[in-house]
């Protein structure tokens, strides 16, 4: 199942959108857009040692947002549930790489 589709903007450039649309003002895709771009052309031009060390910077990005997540949806949990919440998680998404391998 493909959670992610590609798209055009008028620059002609291609990008990943998520296929579940999230409202957004139509006035403020101009510059989110911008803002993507922006991210895109920075990341490009890391060095491969910025780039290594980029990884775990995202992926502790990632757990971050996720554990913001959890806190909306199970507001009344501890942060050692969430943190086991966010630990169930990552190991689904093991699971299905695995399986995907």
């Amino acid at each position: 199942m493909a959670f992610w589709k590609a798209s055009t903007n008028s620059t002609a450039k291609v990008a990943l959108r998520p296929i579940v649309d999230i409202a957004m003002n139509p006035e403020f895709q101009p510059l989110a857009d911008s803002l993507y771009w922006e991210r895109v052309e920075r990341a490009r031009r890391l060095t491969p040692e910025q780039r290594l060390m980029a990884g775990p910077e995202l992926f502790d990005y990632a757990c971050t947002i996720t554990l913001s997540a959890l806190r909306e949806q199970m507001p009344e949990a501890s942060e050692a549930q969430l943190l086991e919440a966010l630990r169930r998680r990552l190991a689904v998404k093991r699971n299905v790489e695995d399986i995907a391998a």
